[in-house]
């Protein structure tokens, strides 16, 4: 309550008409979201690793009921998991579960565990299950029975296996490249260049024919007016030229030799 020191003014129609207006608009801002919550699923749990979805009903105090389950191995025969429950008459819960399969994996006994998410709708209230009690009809159905000994709940449970998506293209594991000899390319296809043949024959030793020798100048003639010949020897044993002047100094001094008596 609030006190107001100043008098009180009489409302009029049109500002009570505003109120009411006001009013009602923010109720329906207020309820808008909790409505449209209620209209809804939460979504399915979903297969992960090696555990496995299940989807299905049950029909128990709130025959609407949707269940969601993720089932996944623990060791042996045994299984753990949550079953999600969803009406939009009662509301929603997870529960995580525990059981163990039994006569060769043909039936399944589960318990809840703890109420990991509560979420009931007014004037409901979600208890824990004492057993599931289920059975295989087929590979991908269970069909059975649950017992709730605090809700006093006794109901059937249906449920179907759901298909594990395809895995994505390029996810498999990937191989090392081989080491063996490469495929051949398509047609058209230039191929690397390999060694050359060996130009040497290969039908017998390794013959070389041996390097060719410079032919020797031919010898100079003899000089008939004198006993010797006149040639010069370089020191690798080749002749080498005489010179120009030289011949003729020798050729003057012979000729001197010769005129004296």
């Amino acid at each position: 309550m609030v006190k107001c020191d100043a008098p009180a003014r009489s409302m009029g129609g049109y500002d009570r008409a505003r109120a009411l207006v006001a009013l009602a608009f923010g109720l329906a801002l207020l309820a808008g979201p909790a409505r449209a919550r209620a209209l809804e699923h939460p979504p399915d749990l979903v297969a992960e690793g090696e555990c496995e979805a299940w989807i299905g009903t049950v029909s128990g105090n709130d025959p609407s009921v949707r269940v969601s389950a993720r089932l996944c191995p623990a060791g042996g025969d045994a299984v753990k998991g949550q079953l999600q429950w969803s009406s939009l008459k009662s509301g929603y819960s997870v529960r995580d579960v525990e059981g163990r399969w039994l006569d060769g994996k043909k039936k399944l006994e589960m318990r809840d565990v703890r109420v990991a998410e509560s979420h009931p709708n007014p004037g409901w209230v979600f208890c824990t299950v004492d057993k599931y009690d289920l059975a295989l009809e087929t590979p991908n159905e269970l069909r059975g029975t649950y017992v709730s000994a605090a809700c006093r709940d006794h109901a059937r449970v249906m449920l179907s296996r759901v298909p594990k998506p395809p895995a994505p293209p390029g996810s498999g594991t990937a191989t090392a490249p081989s080491s063996g000899p490469a495929e051949p390319g398509p047609p058209g296809s230039a191929s690397p260049p390999g060694p050359g043949p060996d130009p040497r024959p290969t039908d017998g030793p390794d013959v070389r024919p041996p390097p060719p020798v410079a032919d020797d100048p031919p010898p100079r003639p003899r000089d008939r007016r004198s006993g010797c010949s006149c040639e010069a020897v370089a020191a690798d044993g080749r002749r080498a030229p005489v010179p120009l002047g030289l011949a003729l100094v020798a050729l003057v001094a012979l000729g001197r030799a010769r005129r004296r008596p």
